[in-house]
C-alpha cells in the first residue's frame, strides 16, 4: 500500500477540486457523515453552497457565523512564482494563508499491485489482501 498526502492550504483550490471531482453530471455525488451533519442542518448529499461555506470556515446558511472560533488570517512568507513575463522561477515575499483547508489522504495499491490484480483478476488477492488493507488503514 502506498499513502500519498496533499495540503490543500486555499479554499477556492479545494471548491475547485470539488466541482471537478463531486459534482460532474451523471457522476456519483459526495456524501456528509458524521455528528456535524445533522448539527449544521446539512443534507446528506453535498451541495455546493454548503461545502463552499464549510472550507472557508462559515456555517452553512448562516451568513457571518463561522465554524471555528480561530481566523488564523494570514502571514508573510518567502514563495516561489513564476514570472508571467520571463517564465523564471523567483522568491518573493508574499501573504499565504495560515488555514490548513484540508490534508487529503489517498491510499492506493503499489505498482507492482495493481499490475497484478489487473493482470490476473485474483478474487482472492483483491478481497482477502486489498481490502481489509484498506479498511484496516482507515480504522487507524
Amino acid at each position: 500500500m502506498a499513502l500519498r498526502l496533499k495540503l490543500t492550504m486555499s479554499a477556492d483550490d479545494l471548491e475547485r477540486y470539488f466541482l471537478e471531482h463531486y459534482h460532474m453530471p451523471g457522476e456519483e455525488r459526495g456524501w456528509w457523515h458524521g455528528r456535524l451533519v445533522e448539527r449544521l442542518g446539512l443534507g446528506h448529499e453535498v451541495a455546493r453552497k454548503d461545502f463552499a461555506a464549510i472550507v472557508r470556515n462559515k456555517v452553512p446558511g448562516q451568513p457571518g457565523r463561522c465554524l471555528t472560533q480561530r481566523q488564523n488570517g494570514s502571514r508573510r512568507e518567502l514563495v516561489w512564482e513564476k514570472d508571467r513575463e520571463t517564465k523564471l522561477w523567483t522568491q518573493v515575499q508574499k501573504d499565504v494563508p495560515n488555514r490548513r483547508v484540508r490534508l487529503d489522504c489517498t491510499f492506493s495499491l503499489t505498482k507492482d499491485q495493481s499490475v497484478y490484480l489487473a493482470a490476473s483478476g485474483d478474487k482472492f488477492f483483491e478481497q482477502e489482501i486489498v481490502l481489509p488493507e484498506y479498511a484496516h488503514g482507515w480504522m487507524q
